[in-house]
C-alpha cells in the first residue's frame, strides 16, 4: 500500500534540512506526534547521515492487529539515510515483533517551491499475515499519514520560532 504525501513549508530546502538536525525539532517531533524516540546508532559521512532510531508510540494498536504481533504497541527501529547536500530522506521501518512479514521504506524528498519549500513523502508498506495483512496495512499508513499531516502544523509553527519570523531572508 502506497504513501504519497506533500506539505509545504516557508523556508528554503537547505533551511529545512538544517532544521530538522536540530535537537530542539526532534523534541517538538516527539511532543506533537506521541513518539518516543531514542537514536541507538549515528554516523556521518560525506554528507550523509546514517541513523538507527529505536520509536515507541504512545498509543495502542487496535486489538485484532495487537493480538496478531503480539504487543499492544507497535514498537519500531526507524532507519535513515539523510543525503544533506542532495535534501534527501531514505528510510526504513523494522518493527521489532514482525519485522520478517512487514517492510515498510520511502524516501523523503525537499524541493524548492514558490511558498519555500515542499516535504514530498513517497513510500510504501506491504504485510504479508495471512487474513488480516490488508488490515495491518491500512493501519500502518493511517498511523503514518496522521502523523505527517498532524507534525506539518507543529513544524511551520516551529520555524518560526527556530529561523524567526522571516525564515526565507
Amino acid at each position: 500500500m502506497r504513501i504519497l504525501l506533500e506539505h509545504t513549508f516557508p523556508c528554503t530546502p537547505d533551511q529545512y534540512m538544517e532544521m530538522i538536525q536540530s535537537p530542539d525539532f526532534d523534541a517538538m517531533l516527539e511532543r506533537e506526534t506521541g513518539v518516543v524516540r531514542e537514536v541507538l546508532e549515528s554516523r556521518e559521512e560525506n554528507g550523509v547521515l546514517t541513523t538507527r532510531t529505536k520509536c515507541i508510540p504512545d498509543r495502542e494498536l487496535p486489538a485484532m492487529i495487537a493480538k496478531a504481533i503480539g504487543s499492544t504497541k507497535l514498537v519500531y527501529d526507524q532507519h535513515t539515510r539523510m543525503d544533506v547536500p542532495n535534501r534527501r530522506i531514505d528510510w526504513r521501518i523494522e518493527p521489532h515483533k514482525i519485522g520478517s512479514k512487514v517492510d515498510v521504506a520511502g524516501k523523503m524528498s525537499i524541493v524548492e517551491h514558490p511558498e519555500g519549500c515542499k516535504r514530498i513523502v513517497d513510500g510504501n508498506v506491504d504485510v504479508k499475515v495471512r487474513f488480516i495483512g490488508g488490515q495491518i496495512e491500512k493501519a500502518v499508513v493511517a498511523d503514518v499519514e496522521r502523523n505527517y499531516h498532524k507534525s506539518a502544523g507543529a513544524i511551520r509553527a516551529f520555524i518560526g520560532v527556530y529561523f524567526g519570523d522571516s525564515p526565507n531572508s
